[in-house]
């Protein structure tokens, strides 16, 4: 089953909204990312502290009243934000739910837990699973990761699809790259294919926070460029950030090398349209629709601002969608002046605002 015509031809007129900076839209957005909880079984470094953790998860009736509004229109859901989305205990619900549409299902996971019950949920679902990993080497930023389970997990996910046959299910690993394993990328791009996984996803510690030992320089940059030809020797999907410590990549993906089964259900414009760091544009007030487990409507999927809040009797377009707050973040002429600073406007990953030169047509 492939994203619907309804979904497809929403999506072509959000792009070019976003293209064009329309302030109020007529178009839905073109994914969404659902926060079932907050809790996780990690304490990463560079992640959200403890007090963050303790808020409740989703009310399935928040849930359901999204279901309701905007499933049929999306091309993409995203069950994560923060936390580690497999201890909701509605989850498998969720990706029930899901899995009865034509979008991509996509989820991030630590995958560092034993539960096979899960796992095994998320291939019969055909659910994108991100592996959220910092590679083989271990390091003292992911506090609690158990390398060991993850790679047996992986197996079993495996495991499971030899047996179900879900071509939409589907693995990457997503590895963030900073000091600390900067010279091991080609290393996880051999070991991610040696085990069956066909893309990796690198992102990048840059600009902001308080990882000053971690933090990539532009002398890093050739580290990612070696790693994209190391991918392309190979045959395995990358991706990488546009810009290191300030320097332009040359290549920063493989996307259109060459065509994977997942690509069949899933558009690569749910994917490749993100910041531009050139033209100080970011796209995501446009394209995205960002809800938190409290239900906070924030303005993407970096939670700088919050747009609002949405409950069963709201009404996200007419009340959320296009509301005051929205119309101001999509007015701005420089993106570095979005609430707070943020590292995506500085590095961003790959596609920038080429997407937008580039919209399919229906």
């Amino acid at each position: 089953m492939k994203v619907s015509e309804k979904a497809y031809k929403n999506a072509i007129l959000n792009l070019k909204e976003c293209r064009d900076r329309a302030l109020v839209l007529s178009s839905y957005p073109l994914k969404l990312y659902l926060e079932p909880t907050l809790a996780c079984n990690l304490q990463c470094t560079y992640c959200y502290p403890p007090e963050y953790r303790v808020a409740p998860g989703m009310k399935m009736s928040t849930f359901y009243a999204l279901e309701e509004q905007l499933f049929d229109h999306v091309c993409e859901v995203n069950l994560f934000l923060r936390g580690e989305p497999t201890l909701y205990k509605d989850l498998p619900v969720m990706l029930d739910v899901c899995s009865r549409y034509p979008f991509i299902t996509k989820l991030s996971s630590n995958l560092s837990y034993n539960n096979d019950t899960i796992l095994e949920k998320m291939v019969a679902t055909g659910t994108w699973v991100t592996i959220s990993f910092d590679g083989i080497e271990g390091n003292d930023l992911r506090k609690g990761c158990d390398t060991d389970q993850v790679i047996k997990n992986i197996s079993f996910m495996q495991s499971c699809q030899e047996k179900i046959h879900n071509d939409r299910f589907y693995l990457r690993i997503a590895v963030v790259i900073g000091k600390h394993n900067v010279a091991f990328m080609c290393s996880l791009i051999d070991w991610a294919a040696s085990r069956g996984i066909p893309e990796v996803m690198f992102m990048c510690m840059d600009t902001y926070g308080d990882l000053s030992p971690y933090k990539l320089s532009s002398e890093d940059a050739h580290f990612f460029d070696e790693a994209v030809y190391r991918a392309e020797l190979i045959g395995i999907r990358i991706s990488t950030p546009s810009h290191i410590g300030g320097k332009k990549l040359e290549k920063t993906s493989n996307w259109d090398a060459f065509s994977l089964k997942i690509d069949k259900y899933f558009p690569h414009f749910c994917e490749d349209c993100n910041p531009d760091v050139d033209r100080n544009f970011c796209p995501y007030p446009w394209i995205q629709a960002v809800i938190e487990s409290n239900g906070d409507v924030v303005a993407c999927c970096q939670r700088k601002i919050k747009m609002g809040n949405f409950s069963p009797d709201v009404d996200f377009i007419k009340d959320v969608w296009n509301n005051e707050s929205f119309q101001q973040i999509r007015s701005l002429k420089d993106f570095h002046n979005c609430d707070s600073p943020c590292n995506m406007i500085n590095f961003s990953i790959w596609g920038g605002e080429l997407r937008l030169d580039n919209i399919p047509e229906i």
